[in-house]
């Protein structure tokens, strides 16, 4: 890559907002920024609609957060969101905001099925003692977990924060943040090829 690609992974909840930022260039990849924001309970609000309006604001200063971290000289045409796609009116109410936040800023984004993202990185899977592939949402936290929490306690010490209690949020992002990073790669790879395949086929024709 000639530049370098900006990817945030979002792991979208209604009571939480978790955000990997990694940039990666010509293979070499760093992991700039890593958090999470606690999002107040729809219960605490009068009405329906003033819980929508905090999401929104909400999703727009973590998504403003993130984009912090990415120098500012960078443009938006080099940065990607990649946001778990969910399920549920009040669930999607998240990634709808994301997205149209996103949108707004000239941000490209894609909203991936969890089973899309998991098989684009090869989320692993474990048998239970009859041989069948484990599945479901605790099964899911806890590989997310085993692959990415030595790298987050790594991550949170090197910047001297204290490590959440709950962090399958942050490692899920991590995880979307691992997919867009593959794809973006993959889709250079493709390019690259193309453009050697194209420019044999000219060669070809000049002689």
């Amino acid at each position: 890559m000639e530049h370098p690609e900006f990817v945030i992974g979002i792991d979208p909840q209604i009571n939480v907002l978790a955000l990997c930022v990694v940039v990666t260039q010509n293979g070499k990849r760093s992991r700039l920024g890593w958090f999470q924001e606690q999002l107040k309970r729809k219960d605490v609000f009068d009405k329906a609609e003033f819980w929508e309006v905090y999401m929104i604001g909400k999703c727009q200063e973590c998504l403003q957060r993130a984009l912090d971290y990415i120098p500012k000289t960078v443009s938006m045409n080099f940065v990607s969101l990649w946001v778990e796609q969910q399920r549920g009116r009040c669930k999607t109410i998240p990634e709808a905001a994301l997205a149209s936040i996103a949108q707004s800023y000239g941000i490209e984004i894609h909203i991936p099925h969890p089973k899309t993202w998991k098989k684009g990185i090869n989320f692993p899977t474990s048998k239970d003692e009859a041989g069948n592939p484990q599945k479901g949402n605790k099964h899911n936290k806890m590989v997310a977990e085993q692959m990415f929490k030595d790298q987050l306690q790594d991550f949170y010490n090197q910047k001297k924060l204290k490590l959440p209690k709950v962090i399958h949020h942050l490692c899920d992002a991590a995880c979307l943040a691992y997919y867009g990073v593959l794809m973006k790669e993959n889709a250079f790879i493709s390019m690259s090829l193309d453009i050697a395949g194209n420019t044999s086929k000219e060669e070809e024709q000049n002689e």
